[in-house]
């Protein structure tokens, strides 16, 4: 065997480069990286794309919710007497209308009722609003009956006033 001699700093050198056996290790470390790089990617990719379909699912929700909202502020400033001088269809036709027409066809729309039937948009709409603040003072005799029916069942110890003018009329006969 043959010796060579050489620089000590050529001979650190050498000896402080990888072996093959590190540059194998490092060379499948790399691929696995590479390879959960693309993974993170297509999944980010995945999460973009679900994003976009829930913001669009979003949009149309909020859509719809703004044409219900339309729909009820157009239709219920029209007038009682308006309304009643239409017929079912119409109306529900009118209803569909109001949530996606723009504001000159509903405009139009209206025109073309007012015309056939001989009375005009606003007809009505006064008394339908008296009528709304009278109720804000009153209880039907359903609200009133629920509302007994649940504080009964709150206190079982009372009986409800019904009950009792029942024992009342039955005791005085």
């Amino acid at each position: 065997m043959e010796t060579v001699e050489i620089n000590k700093a050529e001979y650190d050198e050498l000896r402080s480069r990888p072996t093959r056996q590190e540059l194998d290790d490092i060379q499948a470390k790399l691929t696995d990286a590479e390879k959960a790089i693309e993974v993170a990617e297509a999944a980010q990719k995945s999460a973009e794309e679900k994003a976009a379909e829930a913001e669009k699912k979003v949009e149309v929700f909020e859509e719809k919710a703004r044409q219900a909202t339309l729909r009820d502020e157009r239709f219920n400033v029209l007038g009682a007497a308006f309304l009643a001088g239409l017929g079912d269809k119409t109306k529900q036709r009118l209803q569909s209308d109001a949530a996606a027409m723009s504001d000159e066809s509903w405009t139009a729309r209206l025109d073309e009722l007012e015309e056939l039937t001989g009375k005009k948009r606003d007809e009505g709409a006064e008394e339908a609003e008296e009528d709304k603040k009278g109720d804000d003072q009153t209880f039907s005799a359903t609200e009133i009956a629920k509302f007994q029916a649940q504080t009964s069942a709150k206190t079982n110890d009372e009986p409800l006033p019904a009950q009792r003018r029942s024992v009342l009329n039955g005791l005085t006969k």
